[in-house]
């Protein structure tokens, strides 16, 4: 199942278009797919690849200067300075103890908007993960049987099952521990 992340609706157009590439986040997302939206409750928008993430400081975007922060979206505006602009946007969106006085440690995730013709690589997860789902439920179900061939557990069928992975041919194991237990 692919998961989500969710996006300031006004940074949308700006991650569509790939000007914004990389987000900050209290909480730690791992490599690969997410669908994303507009907000918390806004429509599914499109997917991104989160290709790298690292744990830092918050405070730490300094160092990086200000090309990291056109790419997490702000612009440098003659009204409010760039850095200004981050700190004011990330207070506004985290509670105290992240705020960035705290300087919490935080993940910095770059990632890449997938585009229409590139949706084929979310297509193929999709379709993995209905695979993966299948086959889950045909172990499971294997497992099953064994219980009514031979008195043992669901556990241990599951475990029997489970060796099918190992390329051990599971009937004949079966056969094997019927055998054993006359």
């Amino acid at each position: 199942m692919i998961k989500k992340i969710t996006f300031n609706p006004t940074v949308i157009g700006m991650v569509k278009s790939g000007v914004k590439t990389i987000t900050r986040r209290v909480i730690r997302k791992e490599k690969g797919i997410y669908y994303f939206t507009a907000g918390r409750t806004g429509k599914k928008e499109g997917y991104i690849e989160i290709t790298r993430v690292v744990k830092e400081r918050l405070q730490d975007i300094g160092l990086w200067g200000n090309d990291e922060l056109i790419k997490e979206g702000f612009q440098d505006l003659s009204e409010m300075p760039i850095m200004r602009s981050f700190i004011w946007t990330w207070n506004s969106l985290n509670k105290p103890g992240y705020r960035w006085t705290d300087n919490p440690k935080i993940y910095r995730m770059e990632f890449r908007y997938l585009k229409d013709e590139e949706n084929w690589t979310v297509k193929d997860q999709i379709d993995n993960n209905k695979l993966l789902e299948e086959r889950r439920k045909k172990l499971k179900d294997l497992a099953m049987q064994i219980t009514r061939m031979l008195p043992i557990s669901l556990i241990d069928a599951i475990n029997l099952v489970a060796q099918v992975h190992s390329g051990i041919d599971v009937m004949e194991m079966v056969k094997k521990y019927a055998e054993g237990k006359k």
